[in-house]
């Protein structure tokens, strides 16, 4: 399982934001309201930024930020933050980051949101964090990093998890794989979708091919 413990799993970034898309892309077909999203993908973040993000509306959240210079993530599972002492402190989990990560780290939204764990890459295949140990106990990291195993059996089990719904895994691989995305394909994810006009400007909009 990938965790802060073992990023050996961790595809390299190219590959984790293709993931990324396709995960988003496979969201906003099984839930018609954003709100209701656990995955979403933000191409417009910023000039040269894209972000991808996890929240379960629960206090676990996960910002993947992208940029052509490299990515940073930060996760955040209430569970395991002490909001009193604002611990694990910041400055210890962030030790070693390069700068161009320091703005994405220490303003909104990862400032009020904190964080538990944060991993970057700047060569785009290797994955770093801190040395400084900050505690022992759990990040949260390994629930939230599983789905970037680039598994298509993850996001299988986690519909059926959080949707209820069991969905087919030749889809998910197709879309995983990067294939355009059919009125076919929606129809065998979720049958209850019948706004497709909204489904395709939404993947127009996050440039996913489509022939909607």
């Amino acid at each position: 399982m990938i965790s802060t413990k073992n990023l050996s799993c961790m595809p390299d970034v190219p590959g984790l934001q293709k993931l990324c898309r396709s995960i988003a892309a496979l969201e906003l077909i099984m839930a018609e309201e954003f709100y209701l999203r656990y995955y979403s993908y933000n191409l417009n973040w910023s000039e040269n930024e894209e972000v991808f993000e996890m929240n379960d509306g629960r206090g676990r959240n996960m910002l993947i930020l992208f940029r052509p210079d490299g990515c940073v993530v930060s996760g955040i599972d209430g569970e395991f933050y002490d909001f009193e002492k604002n611990y694990p402190k910041i400055e210890n989990l962030t030790n070693g980051l390069p700068d161009i990560f320091h703005e994405f780290m220490y303003e909104e939204p990862v400032k009020s949101l904190k964080s538990t764990f944060c991993i970057w890459s700047v060569d785009g295949i290797t994955w770093q964090k801190s040395d400084v140990v900050d505690f022992d106990s759990e990040d949260g990291s390994e629930e939230m990093l599983s789905i970037l195993d680039g598994n298509p059996m993850s996001y299988v089990d986690f519909c059926e998890w959080y949707y209820e719904k069991e969905v087919p895994i030749d889809i998910v691989e197709d879309i995983y794989n990067g294939k355009e995305i059919t009125l076919n394909m929606i129809r065998r994810l979720n049958s209850d979708r019948e706004d497709i006009g909204n489904i395709r400007a939404e993947l127009c909009e996050m440039r996913y091919p489509n022939t909607l």
